[in-house]
C-alpha cells in the first residue's frame, strides 16, 4: 500500500488525512511508504527554510504476484455445458462429450482444443449398451456422465483432469476395450513412454497419460494404449477383468505442457462498480487465454480495497472471446451486470453482490445486418423500486454498399430481460461514411433519475471531418429525455475518448474528453445539467496543476461522490520508452458558472518501468453509498521484465477531498471586485503585523524590471491588476521583511438572504513555502460584527502563468456578512517567494427557497392570474393570465388598492408601472441585495369582457384578476 497525507481543503486541516492505497488486483504483494508529516517542519531550527515535502513516492520496481484465486473455478453459463478453469487448462463438458483446452500462453495465436467422445465400450467382443447424449452432472470437483453400463467421470484438479471409466461388476469374458474418438488440430506421433502427446510446434500441448486399471480391492495393471490417427483405444487384459472382484476402473490423466509460457497471464481492461448493501466493490477484467479466447474474471474488494478471499468468479471462461468488459450495479436488486464484446455482439451476465453466484449468460445486442462494439453499462443506485440497467454500444450496420454507424441502447432488467434495441438520437448519432460515431460511454449510475451517454462524433468541416463530443440522456425507463446534442465545440481541433460521471446530488454531470492541442493532448471538461451546459469548456489538466511528465494527457475516467467530480487520467512522455503514469484531480461546480478546483493533481500510479494503461474510476455514491471513497483500476505492463507483453491489474482506493456541495437554485452575485481601480478597491486592510501595516496592495506584476529587462505581468485573466501580498509596490516581489509578518483585506458588509448558501469565488496565484505550518493563506468569514470563522486554508501552489479558479463555501447562515483574505508568515524565515495574488472575487448566494407569492382579492370577472418561479434575487418569475375573452393585459407596479367600479372588491391592485398586451409577463429579478424584502404587485385585465365592470366606468366593459403580491427573498 502507499499511504500519504493530503494537503488542502476544509477545516480542521490537521485532521484531514486523505488516503490513496495502491494494490495489485491480481497480486498480493503490499508496499507501504509514508512521507514526512507536514507538522515535522515545526521542529526545524529557527532561520532554516522549511524543505518542500516530497510528492507521493513512486513504487519503483514493484513486482506483482497473483491473487490467491481458487485452483479450480467451475461455471455453468446457461447453455447446458459445465466449464472448469484450472491453473494450466480449461475444459467443457456437454451432452456431446468432454473438451480439454490447454493453456499455451497468452501469446498463443488461438486455442488448441482436444475433444474426447466415447463411441464404443466392449467386453469379450460384446459391445456394451451406452446411453448417448447424456447431460453431465457436477459432484464437487467431479463431472459425471452416467452412460448405463459405463460411468464416465472426470476428476478435475489444478494441473489436469483424471479421466475415469467405471465398468460394471460383470462386464463379461475377454478383453475390456474403450474406444474414444479424438478431434483436435494438434499433432500426435503415437504412443510413447508417457502415453500420447498432442502438440503444436513451439507452443506446447496435451499429454494423455498411460492408463492405470484398478479393481475394487486395489489390484492394478497398465492398460494397453493405442492410436490410429483418430481414435484412442484402451485395452484391459481379459485375465485381469475376469479376476476383478467388482467394477473395473480405468483412469488416464490428461494434462498440459507449455514450451514458452510466461509465469504471468496477460490481464487487461479492468472496470469496477460498487454495491451499497454488501459495501463491496466488484472488479472485472479480461484475461487472455489465447489470441482468440479472452475470458472475463470478477473479484470483490471490501470498502478499504482489500481483496475478499473466496470472491473470485469467472464471468466467462468458455472458448468464446469476451473483450472490453464493463460493469455497473443495481442497488435494489443487489446485482452487478457485466457486458462485453464477443464476435460482433454484446453479451452480458448478472452476478449477485457479496456472492459468487451468477445468472446465465445472455445476448444483449441483436443488430440486424450489422455488428456491435465497445459496450458500456450504467446502473441504478435506488435502494427500492423497479430499476434497470442501461447498456450502450456502437453498432455498424451494412446497407448494400453503404455503411451506417449508430449509437444504440437497450434496457436490461435485474433478471436479464432485454428490451428492444433503440438508437440514441438522429441524425446527431449517425454517420454514413466519414468518421463514424464511436466510443460510447454512459454514466456509472443514473442517480435515480437519468443516465447521460456521450460519444465522439464526426462533424463535417471541409475540407475534412472534425471529431467532437456529443451526448444524450435517457430516463430510468429508457425514454430519451434529451436527444443528441453537442458537448464540445466544433472547431479545427479533434475531441475524442469521452467519459461522463454519475450525477451529483443536484443532477449535474461532468463530461471529460481528450483534445488535440499543439505541444501535446490534454483533458478538457464541461459540467452539464440536463442538456444545458453550466460551464464553459475547461482544460482540467491545466486547472489541476502541472504533472511531471507532460505533454500527452489522455484516457479520462470520471465519477462523482455526490458533491464533486474526480477525474483520473493518463499521462506519458513518448521519449521515455512508453512509460506512462496515472493522475487524479478533484473538481466541483462553482456557483459563478465555472469549474472549480477542489484538489490539484495527485499521482495514482508509481511510474518507474511501468506502462500504465487507461484508468477506470467508480465512486461509492454511484452504487447508493456515501462518502469520498473511490476505486481506480487499470492494467499495466512492466518493461523491466523479459516479456514485455506481461500485463497485470492494479488499483487504488482514492478519497476525494470535500467539495463545495452547491445546492440547486439560483446563483446570484452579491458583490464583485476585480481590483482594476485604485488601491484595493472595496477591500480594507486590517490586522497588520507589525501593527498598522500590511503587505497587501494592488499589483500589476509578478516581476517588474525596467526596460530593456524582462518583466512578468499578472496573467491576462487578471486584467491589469490583482490584490497581492508581497512588497511589489516597493520593487521587491517577495514578502521577506526580516521578521514575521501578516495582514488581511476585509470586504465591506454584504447583505444576503437568510438561509441562503453563500460562496466566495476567486482566482489566485500562490508561490510560498509548502505545507500548512508556515506562510498560511486563509479565507475567513463572519456575520457582520461577529467572530471570524475559517472557511478554508489555501495550500495549493500556482505559478504566475497558471492561475486557478476556486469556490469556497462560507460558514455563515445568510444575513449581513463579510469575508476576508488573511496571510500569515508565522516566522521570518523562508519568505523570499512571490506571495499570494487574489483577483476576480465574487460573493455569491445560492437560494432554493425564500420569497413568496400572495393573492389579494381585488379581482372581478372571469380572468385568473397564476404566478410561477422562484421569487428571490436572481430568480425568474412568470405570471400567466387565463380565462380571457377580450383583450388581455398584464401589468406590474407598486401594491395599491384603488376601487375601479362598484361593488368592491373590484380594484386596481398594482400601479401601471409596466404594461404588456398579452397573457404572460416574465422576467428575472436583478441580483441587487437592496431588493430583498421588497414587494411588487402584478395584476391582469380583460378589456371588453363582460361580468366585471360595466361600460359605465370607462366606456367599455372589463374584468380584472386578483392582484399577486410578490415578496423578494
Amino acid at each position: 500500500m502507499k499511504t500519504f497525507r493530503r494537503i488542502g481543503g476544509r477545516p480542521p486541516i490537521a485532521a484531514r488525512a486523505a488516503r490513496i492505497t495502491l494494490f495489485a488486483l491480481s497480486g498480493n504483494l503490499a508496499l507501504e511508504a509514508q512521507p514526512p508529516d507536514e507538522t515535522a517542519a515545526q521542529l526545524l531550527p529557527v532561520g532554516r527554510e522549511q524543505p518542500a515535502p516530497p510528492r507521493v513516492p513512486p513504487l519503483e520496481g514493484l513486482g506483482l504476484s497473483r491473487l490467491p484465486a481458487p485452483p479450480l473455478l467451475f461455471d455453468e453459463p446457461g447453455d447446458g455445458a459445465i466449464w472448469v478453469r484450472g491453473e494450466t487448462y480449461k475444459a467443457s463438458f456437454d451432452a456431446a462429450g468432454a473438451t480439454y483446452i490447454p493453456y499455451l500462453g497468452s501469446h498463443a495465436p488461438r486455442n488448441f482444443p482436444v475433444r474426447f467422445t466415447v463411441n464404443a465400450v466392449s467386453a469379450g467382443g460384446r459391445t456394451l449398451a451406452l446411453a448417448e447424449a447424456v447431460a453431465p452432472r457436477r459432484e464437487g470437483n467431479r463431472i459425471v456422465f452416467d452412460r448405463g453400463a459405463v460411468e464416465e467421470r472426470y476428476e478435475c484438479g489444478p494441473k489436469g483432469i483424471e479421466q475415469v471409466f467405471v465398468v460394471g461388476s460383470e462386464p463379461g469374458g475377454g478383453d475390456l476395450v474403450v474406444r474414444m474418438e479424438v478431434e483436435t488440430d494438434l499433432a500426435c506421433e503415437g504412443v510413447g513412454e508417457q502415453g500420447l502427446v498432442f502438440s503444436a510446434y513451439g507452443l506446447g500441448g496435451v499429454r494423455y497419460g498411460r492408463a492405470v486399471v484398478l479393481d475394487a480391492d486395489g489390484a492394478r495393471v497398465d492398460a494397453a494404449e493405442s492410436w490410429d490417427g483418430r481414435t484412442i483405444e484402451l485395452r484391459v487384459p481379459a485375465a485381469f477383468v475376469a479376476a476383478a472382484p467388482g467394477p473395473v476402473t480405468i483412469d488416464p490423466l490428461i494434462s498440459s505442457f507449455c514450451v514458452a509460457c510466461s509465469p504471468f497471464v496477460v490481464n487487461l481492461n479492468p472496470d469496477a462498480s460498487y454495491d451499497e448493501t454488501s459495501d463491496r466493490f466488484m472488479v472485472v477484467y479480461e484475461t487472455v487465454f489465447s489470441a482468440t479466447d479472452h475470458d472475463v474474471r470478477s473479484i470483490e474488494l471490501d470498502s478499504t480495497g482489500a481483496f475478499i478471499p473466496g470472491s473470485v468468479a469467472d464471468i466467462d471462461t468458455t472458448s468464446a472471446s469476451w473483450t472490453y468488459p464493463r460493469i455497473a450495479n443495481n442497488n435494489a436488486a443487489n446485482r452487478h451486470l457485466v457486458v462485453a464484446e464477443t464476435g460482433g455482439l454484446v453479451w452480458g451476465r448478472l452476478r449477485n453482490a457479496g456472492l459468487t453466484s451468477m445468472l446465465a449468460q445472455f445476448q444483449v445486442s441483436f443488430p440486424p445486418l450489422g455488428d456491435s462494439f465497445r459496450p458500456d453499462v450504467g446502473g441504478d443506485p435506488s435502494p427500492t423500486g423497479t430499476t434497470q440497467f442501461c447498456v450502450v454500444f456502437h453498432t455498424q450496420y451494412y446497407l448494400f454498399l453503404a455503411q451506417a454507424n449508430l449509437i444504440d441502447r437497450v434496457m436490461v432488467d435485474p433478471n436479464g430481460v432485454v428490451s428492444p434495441l433503440n438508437t440514441i438520437g438522429s441524425p446527431g448519432s449517425q454517420s454514413f461514411g466519414g468518421v463514424p460515431p464511436v466510443s460510447p460511454s454512459i454514466s456509472k449510475s443514473n442517480g435515480g433519475d437519468r443516465w447521460t451517454i456521450v460519444w465522439q462524433q464526426s462533424i463535417p468541416s471541409p475540407p475534412s471531418f472534425d471529431v467532437d463530443v456529443s451526448a444524450a440522456q435517457v430516463d430510468t425507463s429508457g425514454a430519451v429525455v434529451a436527444a443528441a446534442f453537442p458537448v464540445s465545440a466544433s472547431d479545427a481541433t479533434d475531441d475524442w475518448s469521452p467519459a461522463v460521471s454519475s450525477p451529483d446530488a443536484q443532477g449535474r454531470v461532468l463530461v471529460a474528453w481528450v483534445r488535440a492541442q499543439v505541444g501535446g493532448n490534454s483533458v478538457l471538461g464541461r459540467i452539464l445539467l440536463g442538456a444545458t451546459p453550466l460551464t464553459p469548456e475547461t482544460d482540467l489538466v491545466s486547472l489541476a496543476g502541472p504533472t511531471p511528465l507532460n505533454p500527452e494527457r489522455n484516457s479520462p475516467s470520471v465519477d462523482s461522490d455526490g458533491c464533486g467530480f474526480t477525474v483520473a487520467f493518463r499521462e506519458g512522455e513518448p521519449v521515455l520508452f512508453g512509460v506512462t503514469e496515472l493522475y487524479a484531480a478533484t473538481f466541483h461546480y462553482s456557483p459563478d458558472g465555472a469549474i472549480g478546483l477542489t484538489e490539484g493533481t495527485l499521482p495514482v500510479s508509481g511510474g518507474g518501468s511501468y506502462t500504465d494503461w487507461p484508468p477506470r474510476i467508480v465512486s461509492k455514491a454511484s452504487g447508493g453509498g456515501s462518502g469520498p471513497r473511490h476505486l481506480i483500476v487499470w492494467h499495466r505492463a512492466d518493461w523491466s521484465t523479459t516479456t514485455a507483453a506481461d500485463k497485470d491489474i492494479a488499483g487504488g482506493t482514492f478519497d476525494s477531498l470535500a467539495s463545495p456541495c452547491v445546492p440547486a437554485g439560483v446563483a446570484c452575485p452579491l458583490f464583485t471586485e476585480d481590483f482594476e481601480g485604485a488601491g484595493l478597491g472595496a477591500y480594507t486592510e486590517t490586522g497588520g503585523s507589525p501593527a498598522g501595516s500590511t503587505l497587501w496592495h494592488g499589483e500589476g506584476y509578478c516581476l517588474f524590471l525596467p526596460p530593456p529587462s524582462f518583466s512578468v505581468p499578472v496573467p491576462a485573466s487578471f486584467g491589469t491588476k490583482a490584490a497581492a501580498y508581497n512588497r511589489g509596490d516597493l520593487g521587491f516581489y517577495n514578502y521577506s521583511t526580516g521578521a514575521a509578518n501578516s495582514g488581511s483585506i476585509e470586504s465591506p458588509v454584504i447583505p444576503s438572504t437568510t438561509g441562503a448558501s453563500l460562496f466566495v469565488t476567486f482566482d489566485f496565484l500562490r508561490e510560498t513555502e509548502t505545507g500548512s505550518a508556515f506562510d498560511q493563506s486563509f479565507v475567513e468569514a463572519r456575520p457582520a460584527g461577529g467572530a471570524w470563522v475559517l472557511a478554508t486554508q489555501i495550500l495549493q501552489q500556482r505559478t504566475c502563468i497558471s492561475p486557478v479558479h476556486v469556490s469556497v463555501p462560507v460558514p455563515v447562515a445568510g444575513g449581513n456578512w463579510q469575508h476576508r483574505f488573511r496571510f500569515d508568515t508565522v516566522d521570518g524565515a523562508g519568505n523570499g517567494y512571490r506571495g499570494w495574488y487574489v483577483d476576480n472575487v465574487e460573493a455569491v448566494q445560492v437560494a432554493s427557497s425564500g420569497g413568496s407569492f400572495s393573492s389579494l382579492p381585488t379581482g372581478c370577472g372571469g380572468p385568473v392570474l397564476t404566478p410561477t418561479g422562484l421569487p428571490v434575487i436572481g430568480g425568474t418569475v412568470t405570471y400567466s393570465l387565463s380565462g380571457t375573452t377580450g383583450i388581455p393585459l398584464v401589468w406590474l407596479g407598486n401594491p395599491t388598492s384603488i376601487p375601479l367600479c362598484p361593488p368592491a372588491p373590484c380594484a386596481l391592485g398594482a400601479t401601471l408601472g409596466v404594461l404588456v398586451t398579452g397573457t404572460i409577463l416574465s422576467g428575472t429579478i436583478p441580483c441587487q441585495p437592496t431588493l430583498m424584502g421588497s414587494v411588487f404587485s402584478v395584476q391582469g385585465g380583460d378589456i371588453g369582457a363582460a361580468g366585471g365592470c360595466g361600460p359605465a366606468t370607462i366606456g367599455i366593459p372589463f374584468a380584472v384578476t386578483h392582484a399577486i403580491n410578490t415578496t423578494i427573498g
